[in-house]
């Protein structure tokens, strides 16, 4: 399961790459900011893609054409719901259930 609206943005560029090398074959693997840097240190994927904040300093990377939105999950009756937006200070003192990577807490942390 990609979490990231970058997935879509990749699956065009692969399909667009296989319509042009039809006799390439692609493996996906799909893991948090840091198996994705650990397979491709290990030399187990040749692209990754990563959501920001990443230190790349040691790789060459590019910036992709691609905005994520965060979303919020929230039961029907609570009182976010009545509102068209939230803002950050609406979360400081809710739990919150956040991906597994450490790039998700050091973004919020950051808010």
């Amino acid at each position: 399961m990609v979490e990231t609206g970058v997935g879509g943005f990749m699956m065009e560029m692969v399909a667009k790459f296989r319509d042009r090398y039809p006799g390439v074959q692609f493996a996906l693997f799909d893991g948090d900011g840091d198996s994705l840097r650990e397979r491709l240190d290990q030399g187990a994927e040749d692209i990754v893609a990563l959501v920001e904040p990443v230190e790349a300093a040691k790789y060459n990377y590019m910036r992709l054409p691609v905005r994520e939105e965060w979303e919020i999950i929230m039961k029907k009756d609570d009182p976010l719901t009545r509102r068209d937006v939230s803002t950050r200070e609406d979360l400081y003192d809710l739990p919150l259930i956040v991906g597994r990577g450490g790039s998700c807490a050091t973004q919020l942390a950051t808010f």
